[in-house]
């Protein structure tokens, strides 16, 4: 399952590297692909969030 917040890095590192190479468009998704990510080392986010409490309890 991928996060809001991967794709949101996917896409925003797509199009940085598309203006940078001059491509027009945006499918990036077709382009820049989840290879292409590990390729540059991106990690994803993963695991699950255990919520505790912020303070010390009476």
């Amino acid at each position: 399952m991928v996060s809001c917040c991967d794709r949101y890095v996917h896409e925003r590192l797509a199009i940085f590297a598309g203006s940078k190479h001059s491509l027009k468009g945006r499918n990036w998704a077709t382009r820049y692909n989840g290879e292409w990510l590990m390729r540059l080392g991106v990690f994803r986010f993963s695991g699950n969030v255990h919520w505790a409490t912020t303070h010390a309890s009476r």
